[in-house]
């Protein structure tokens, strides 16, 4: 009789551990579906994050412990490409120490992604679970938010919004817990799920206002200025405020002065009403209705009022700190609500857990979903490609000298380029700081011209110690006579076309951006035949954004801070 017990106890546990390696195989087939065919999705930061995880790496290897922001101007000055501090380090820690582990390519860091989303998926699904969804509801909630458009879209990256997800979802699985069993421990772990969180993904801060809200409605004024929540909550904005400040320093164009744009900015019809367009593409037009349903109807039943309370003021912490931030040309900023959107789904499917015609209703809502989000998955872009090649012939070039890079996406070759060498000694050199000084379009700061003809770029290449240039020809977007690429690519190109006695043509290559439209275009490897000066590049290293030197430490750190002002 007790064995009969004890296997029937069991049973639950097995089916929620049987729902959760499910879910985790389902996103790894989402994640890295046609992966050997598919590249970065997301051109401004996706290989930057893989450049801050080899910069960690190396970290780590060096045992530079002291020093680390020391360490990263000097990796930079030798491979420009990553971004931390501007990009918190917490999800390129973690990157570089799987790194360290597993080995460094761009398709072990999307396998980390990947595994990232199945564990988001067991978390959500234990949050279900502890709101009392049966487990088949709580699964099904769970694989309409693993396969949502938003979520799978940014699982197929190396971006930091699924590693985020994980730890953000992780902290609402200890919050609720916390609430369910009045346990001190689990607020505690909940606000330290949430400070590993904001060093992923900044913006994952604006969910905590709904824990505080979902406590306040479910157990009271009393319990929610408890120490065992004031108290972390504070140290987590001071940690994380601390870091803001910090980071700042090293983001003068990307960092807005929210203050400084006026009530009328953030009143702004465009500002307010962004979402409401942006979600139906983000979860799915069936999933949206089903969860405004969903949500309607656990409002009338006081049986689910609570814990539907945790979602709905999800979503609207979400939609104000999106609106307090003006980050609204991105729907990546909204990631974060779609778990409320899938949970208010599940709420649904309790609701109509009355009779087996109303389950088929159910399940018919979440197979249409789910089949319209797998639809989306095999039809998506294949993002960036052809770089690895790039990255592979320059690896077993001989020659001493440094790389000199003014090409498309050039973080992508750098980080493809640094998992194949062995060479630590070869610089490579960014054409947009030594031809030009040229920013981000956001920044709307012209270009600095530093290079104007042919003799100046010669004079680059001597002064950098140069031996390899990487190149791309013109682009004419479709039907327009207007070549896309900035000054100094042209330059460069022509240059290297023109001067036939100072460079050789390696090997050209293809390289395909696929975002919704499929664009070909090309990457030129050349060998510069002239002699060089022996030593080190005497060219600086500009972080415009940081306005200092990465070459310069100490004392010259503030003329480079003057000079590149």
């Amino acid at each position: 009789m007790n064995s009969r017990n004890t296997a029937e106890g069991n049973r639950p546990m097995l089916v929620d551990l049987a729902i959760g390696l499910g879910l985790i195989v389902t996103a790894l087939v989402i994640a890295l579906f046609d992966l050997q065919h598919s590249g970065e999705q997301w051109l401004e930061d996706g290989p930057r994050y893989c450049n801050n995880a080899a910069m960690m790496r190396d970290w780590m290897v060096a045992g530079s412990w002291s020093d680390p922001i020391g360490f990263a101007k000097q990796n930079y000055a030798q491979y420009p490409a990553h971004s931390v501090p501007f990009h918190p380090p917490g999800y390129a820690f973690l990157l570089g120490a799987w790194f360290l582990a597993i080995g460094m390519s761009y398709a072990s860091a999307r396998i980390f992604v990947a595994l990232c989303l199945g564990v988001s998926a067991c978390c959500f699904y234990g949050i279900l679970r502890q709101q009392r969804l049966t487990p088949w509801m709580a699964g099904a909630a769970s694989l309409l938010f693993a396969s949502s458009p938003e979520v799978s879209r940014w699982s197929r990256t190396v971006m930091s919004e699924i590693p985020g997800m994980l730890f953000i979802l992780a902290g609402t699985f200890c919050f609720v817990r916390a609430v369910n069993t009045n346990r001190g421990r689990w607020f505690w772990l909940a606000f330290v799920m949430a400070e590993f969180a904001f060093f992923c993904r900044v913006t994952t801060a604006g969910v905590l206002p709904a824990w505080m809200l979902y406590l306040l409605i479910t157990k009271g004024f009393r319990r929610t200025v408890s120490i065992h929540v004031v108290l972390p909550a504070l140290i987590f904005l001071l940690i994380s405020g601390s870091w803001v400040k910090f980071a700042s320093a090293y983001a003068s164009y990307e960092v807005g002065q929210v203050f400084g744009n006026g009530l009328m900015a953030y009143a702004a019809a465009g500002n307010l009403t962004i979402w409401f367009y942006e979600l139906p593409g983000m979860v799915g037009g069936v999933a949206l209705l089903a969860a405004v349903l969903g949500g309607l109807l656990a409002i009338r039943n006081p049986r689910s009022r609570c814990s539907a309370s945790l979602w709905i003021a999800w979503i609207l912490c979400c939609y104000g700190f999106q609106v307090a931030q003006l980050m609204h040309f991105e729907s990546r900023y909204f990631i974060f609500a779609v778990p409320a959107v899938c949970a208010l789904v599940g709420g649904l499917l309790l609701q109509l857990n009355r009779s087996p015609r109303w389950r088929l209703v159910a399940g018919i809502v979440i197979a249409s979903a789910v089949v319209r989000n797998a639809v989306a998955v095999y039809h998506a872009p294949r993002g960036l490609q052809g770089f690895e090649a790039v990255a592979a012939q320059l690896a077993i070039q001989d020659d001493p000298g440094n790389v000199l890079v003014s090409c498309w996406s050039d973080s992508d070759l750098v980080f493809r380029y640094r998992c194949h060498t062995q060479q630590h000694s070869r610089q490579l050199i960014r054409g947009d700081r030594v031809l030009a000084v040229r920013l981000p379009y956001y920044a709307q700061v012209a270009p600095k011209v530093l290079a104007e003809n042919a003799e100046d770029v010669l004079d680059t290449i001597r002064r950098g110690r140069i031996r390899y240039v990487v190149t791309s020809p013109p682009s004419y977007p479709s039907g327009s006579k207007h070549d896309r690429r900035h000054a100094d690519m042209v330059l460069l190109h022509t240059a290297a076309l023109t001067e036939n006695t100072q460079f050789s043509l390696i090997q050209r290559f293809p390289v395909t951006l696929d975002f919704g439209s499929h664009r070909v275009e090309e990457a030129f490897l050349w060998r510069y035949e002239g002699e060089l000066p022996a030593g080190p590049s005497e060219l600086p290293v500009w972080i415009p954004t940081a306005k200092l030197n990465a070459k310069q430490v100490g004392a010259d750190e503030k003329v480079g801070q003057e000079r590149a002002g």
